[in-house]
């Protein structure tokens, strides 16, 4: 999609194109944004809220790179801005490195990349068995079974903000570690 001709055509409010621009991106724009929050509705919600920031400041928007690269760049910054506003704080790092590790296979991964990666998940779940029973549980259940935080509160009979707690202690051990496990598989 040519940028400049999307966004001419959404300041001339132009129903089509929007609506092509939003199925083209919103699917996977969710996604996405799921793989921060881990909760689709509130993922859903925000992915809605960029396509409509693009349809009514469409006069303003001003795109150095791809359209695509750009509500990417949204809505990141928004899933980090609500992680923050629950009391998430959370490095770019930590969450790029969980994204690549969950992205289905990839065919174009040579055989040795492909048995570097699993070391390195392995060396993950090392980490993650050595957290005290309840931070492991709840990491277990979001990092590996993808629950969202309320499914893993209310199948462990415990707060979602406790839930969120354990997470970003368990995030902090394993950035803690991190540099010492990409040293040995580097």
């Amino acid at each position: 999609m040519n940028v400049s001709f999307v966004i001419s055509e959404i300041r001339k409010r132009n129903r089509v194109v929007f609506k092509k621009l939003f199925d083209r991106f919103y699917k996977e724009l969710v996604y996405y944004a799921n793989h921060y929050l881990h909760d689709s509705a509130q993922s859903e919600d925000l992915v809605q809220e960029v396509f409509i920031y693009i349809w009514e400041n469409a006069d303003h928007l001003d795109i150095k790179t791809s359209l695509k690269g750009y509500m990417y760049t949204m809505v990141r910054n928004r899933c980090l801005n609500a992680l923050k506003a629950v009391g998430i704080k959370d490095d770019l790092e930590f969450k790029d490195f969980y994204i690549a590790l969950t992205e289905d296979y990839n065919p174009l991964i040579n055989k040795e990349e492909e048995k570097s990666r699993e070391d390195f998940l392995r060396a993950v779940v090392k980490m993650a068995d050595t957290f005290p029973p309840q931070m492991q549980k709840v990491f277990k259940l979001w990092y590996f079974n993808q629950y969202e935080y309320k499914m893993i509160a209310e199948e462990l009979g415990i707060g979602v903000s406790t839930v969120k707690k354990y997470l970003e202690r368990a995030k902090d051990k394993i950035a803690k570690s991190l540099p010492l496990v990409l040293n040995h598989f580097l």
